[in-house]
């Protein structure tokens, strides 16, 4: 099956970092955005970058290693006594390991400080003259 992006990207999304604004955890948000084969995803945090840093982060964990490992679980009261549990999200894929991580190659996350209109005005200096 070829998995190929789609041309839509989501600009101008929030993370939680953004207080009252944004919804998602960053990393939360690009591998949503991957899974739903969209091609970026701009985020404009409000007064921080916090959100922006672990959105990169999981981009580049999924670039390197795909998705995301199974959870250690503790279970019980004895030390030693774990289990590993698998997200069940992630068990009816319609692409493989290497797919999605070809496809987080081609992923571009772009910052809200550096998005740009069709008509290449930035997003910044548009906002600043509304004020």
């Amino acid at each position: 099956m070829n998995q190929a992006l789609n041309p839509f990207t989501e600009l101008v999304a929030a993370t939680n970092f953004s207080f009252l604004r944004g919804a998602s955890p960053g990393p939360n948000l690009v591998l949503t955005a991957l899974l739903l084969g969209h091609a970026g995803l701009g985020l404009a945090d409000r007064n921080t970058v916090a959100g922006v840093v672990r959105a990169w982060s999981a981009l580049r964990q999924l670039r390197e290693d795909g998705l995301p490992p199974a959870e250690k679980l503790k279970e019980g009261d004895s030390p030693g006594e774990h289990v590993w549990i698998e997200n069940p999200a992630f068990a009816d894929l319609p692409f493989t390991a290497d797919q999605l991580r070809a496809m987080a190659r081609d992923f571009r996350l772009v910052l809200g400080s550096r998005l740009v209109f069709a008509d290449l005005r930035r997003l910044m200096q548009t906002q600043h003259r509304r004020r």
